[in-house]
């Protein structure tokens, strides 16, 4: 109910030329599991998201984390953002309830500078910003996180000039015919529901659909008043499999994602109040649609593989005032892609591989603001891209290398790159009791201005600027990773820099408090440390934590925005009862943050966000084939915190699940 009539026509007509084409590529699979429970199989897992072509994650220079939760949680809707607080590398901050803006940043980047797959689709929104808003995937049933930090976009484009996040939902075909239930509630009135549904009767054809809906009364997330700030949310996720014939296969994924908030706004208005740029109780809904579409295929022969692929992403959405529209935003975004790659022979002992790609984009972008229509617009941009990679692998090191040129409709072209190599320190043999290898990467970044950023407009509050040019990123990142025999524990340790020319900056007017966005002329700065451990101390105990330093400046050299300078986590994840029980503790820490904020008319001023740490506990139970239960508490010491300044934060809430399949 969620897909938009034109999308449907698109998919139809999508499937018929794929059908007479037979050609393409399976969707992107992300080869992840978490490495703090599957440590050896992820050493040996072939990466697929920081490389198209297949490498191993050991192998690779390209720094990479994976996180999943434990078999037993297995299509169980959870909330990602929250699972992923202190991960090395990320910043995560929402301005108040579930559903609201949720934003994930890497090593101090925009959140528009970081890309988000999932199933292997690109999901950010063209019309929002260029980046994911994290609210949006509050309900979906997870079954790994790859995240891949430093810049991208010589494999990805503009949007992963930081790195990417790809997600892989969980697909029900994996566990055969069968079909699940899942019901729960909580805390705020919260009530959660998914239905599920696998066919893998045959071995050409593995399919799955799931469907979720979620609905909350929320709480008050202004420090005034007492309405209470509630969500509703929908997802459905259609997956499939098709072996056409030996070395052809076709890959179908569908998502669609509705989600109703109600929030409040902050004080912009004139004259001065008391309230003056605070978040205020508000009648304000906010309805979002999104609906993405990816189809692709693969053929296999002796000497070559050829991908080829296409998706649609059309969003909508829409802000209301006392159930009065006040304006719309909609965006559109069309990919194509064919890859095409074959293993070579240019240097002995060693295994190389090289891919080109070629990929066309079209973007569309439409604003319309109530009583104002000189503020609406109508825009388009296309780019046709060109890149290659190369890999190289040795017995004790790797090498890989991509470059990437971008003809644009609207900025000048142009070319980005990307290196990568690893190296064994010490091989690991019968003898060794440990292994380690030196990893380091480097390479360049352009992300083009968005939409929302050159046109966009939110009466007395924002107006586009038409004149952005697009920032140009270059960084690197060298690292040690540590790991003992049968990789019973590994610890890695990676130092980062990053540089960002032209960055685009939100300026205030003083005199009306009209926001607009400019080109700085000065360079930004961001570097920092990024530590992980993963470590089986029980043979059914295992213990994963993180640790991130960063120092990022702006323009000014001032501390940037709600980018902790350290935070980190430690999760431990218990089997009890004969491997019928699983749980999962988990402790976040944020440390001390910059905010912005607007008070009596003044200037954007800096306001300094206390440290918090948040304790949470995830519990399943079999209680047989069929039926599990669960227990999930977060926040338990019902910690008071702010991560987005005016902004309330949730305290303690519970939440008890069960799952039935059939």
């Amino acid at each position: 109910m969620f897909v938009r009539n034109r999308t449907l026509l698109v998919t139809v007509t999508a499937i018929q030329v794929f059908t007479i084409l037979y050609i393409g590529t399976a969707y992107s699979e992300i080869a992840a599991e978490d490495d703090a429970i599957q440590r050896e199989e992820l050493l040996a897992e072939v990466v697929v998201t920081a490389h198209h072509l297949e490498l191993a994650k050991d192998k690779s220079g390209v720094n990479t984390s994976f996180f999943s939760l434990p078999p037993l949680f297995d299509n169980v809707p959870i909330d990602l953002s929250e699972k992923l607080r202190g991960y090395p590398g990320l910043s995560i901050n929402r301005t108040g309830q579930p559903g609201a803006l949720t934003q994930t940043r890497i090593r101090g980047a925009e959140a528009n500078h970081t890309l988000v797959l999932i199933d292997g689709i690109e999901v950010n929104d063209p019309a929002t910003g260029n980046e994911y808003n994290f609210a949006n995937s509050t309900h979906l049933a997870i079954k790994s996180v790859e995240v891949v930090r430093g810049p991208m976009t010589s494999r990805y484009g503009s949007e992963a000039v930081s790195g990417l996040i790809a997600i892989k939902t969980h697909n029900p075909a994996a566990q055969g015919d069968r079909a699940t239930v899942y019901a729960a509630t909580g805390s705020q009135n919260q009530r959660e529901i998914a239905l599920s549904a696998g066919l893998a009767s045959t071995a050409k054809v593995k399919a799955g659909l799931t469907v979720s809906a979620s609905e909350s009364d929320g709480y008050n997330v202004s420090n005034f008043g007492s309405e209470k700030d509630g969500a509703d949310q929908a997802n459905l996720i259609g997956q499939m499999d098709l072996q056409v014939s030996e070395g052809l296969s076709l890959g179908l994924v569908l998502l669609a994602n509705q989600t109703n908030t109600m929030g409040d706004e902050q004080d912009f208005r004139f004259p001065i109040t008391p309230t003056q740029g605070l978040v205020i109780d508000a009648d304000e809904e906010t309805l979002f649609d999104l609906t993405t579409l990816g189809i692709s295929a693969i053929k296999n022969s002796k000497f070559f593989r050829q991908r080829v692929s296409f998706s649609q992403l059309s969003s909508s959405t829409s802000f209301e005032k006392d159930t009065a529209l006040q304006s719309r935003i909609e965006g559109e975004k069309n990919q194509f892609g064919y890859q095409i790659s074959r293993p070579v022979n240019l240097l002995p002992a060693s295994n190389q591989s090289v891919e080109l790609g070629l990929q066309y984009e079209d973007l569309s972008f439409s604003n319309f603001s109530l009583g104002l229509p000189s503020a609406s617009h109508n825009q388009k941009d296309d780019q046709f891209s060109i890149y290659g990679e190369y890999i190289l692998q040795g017995e004790r090191s790797s090498l890989s290398g991509s470059v990437r040129r971008d003809d644009n409709s609207n900025f000048s072209d142009s070319v980005t790159y990307n290196l990568a190599f690893t190296v064994e320190l010490k091989s690991r043999d019968t003898t060794s009791s440990w292994g380690s290898h030196l990893h380091a990467s480097a390479g360049t970044g352009v992300a083009h201005p968005t939409f929302f950023e050159m046109f966009g407009f939110i009466p007395t509050n924002f107006r586009g600027n038409k004149a952005l040019k697009p920032e140009h990123s270059s960084s690197w990142d060298v690292g040690l990773s540590i790991r003992s025999d049968n990789s019973r524990w590994v610890v890695d340790v990676t130092y980062f820099k990053a540089n960002l020319e032209k960055e685009i900056f939100t300026a205030y007017d003083p005199e009306t408090f009209i926001a607009s966005a400019l080109n700085s002329e000065d360079n930004s700065d961001r570097r920092g440390i990024e530590l992980s451990l993963s470590a089986s101390i029980l043979d059914a105990t295992d213990i994963a934590a993180g640790y991130t330093y960063l120092n990022s400046k702006d323009s000014d050299s001032r501390r940037e925005v709600r980018r902790p300078q350290n935070s980190g986590f430690v999760r431990v994840t218990s089997m009890f009862h004969a491997g019928k029980g699983t749980s999962v503790l988990s402790y976040s820490y944020t440390g001390e943050q910059a905010d912005s904020e607007f008070i009596y008319a003044t200037l954007a001023d800096r306001v300094d966000l206390d440290s918090y740490g948040l304790l949470d506990i995830d519990l399943g139970y079999k209680i047989s084939e069929s039926f599990t239960i669960f227990l999930s508490a977060s926040n338990i010491l019902d910690t008071e915190y702010v991560e987005v300044f005016g902004y309330r934060s949730p305290g303690r809430a519970l939440k008890l699940g069960v799952r039935a399949a059939f």
